[in-house]
């Protein structure tokens, strides 16, 4: 029942699904990064939402200067951020979630 936000390439309606459901989501945000190649401030917005527990950061398909500055965005705003460098497939998200920010996430 809670919102995570998905940084990296392009929203791809199936996997969002896929994940939305696998985590039990009330919802998943992924702004599209390809097309337009932002800087982390578009994202601070996003990352500030009150209902956003959770920053997954697909390593491959931000571009450098994303991957070096969103951390720091996340921890201003009390938000772990997961770096997923395997893909999204929901088993691979989870262990990196667990690995990543679970003892975190467990306390909340």
């Amino acid at each position: 029942g809670r919102t995570v936000l998905l940084i990296g390439g392009d929203t791809r309606q199936e996997h969002a699904d896929r994940l939305r459901e696998a985590f039990e989501l009330a919802e998943l945000l992924w702004p599209g990064t390809s097309k337009s190649n932002p800087s982390v401030t578009v994202f601070e917005p996003l990352v500030a939402r009150p209902e956003v527990v959770l920053v997954l950061m697909l390593i491959k398909l931000n571009r450098h200067g994303i991957t070096e500055e969103l951390p720091a965005v996340c921890e201003r705003y009390g938000k772990p951020v997961v770096r997923l460098v395997g893909g999204y497939h929901p088993d691979q998200v989870a262990l990196q979630i667990l690995k990543q920010a679970g003892k975190r996430l467990r306390g909340a």
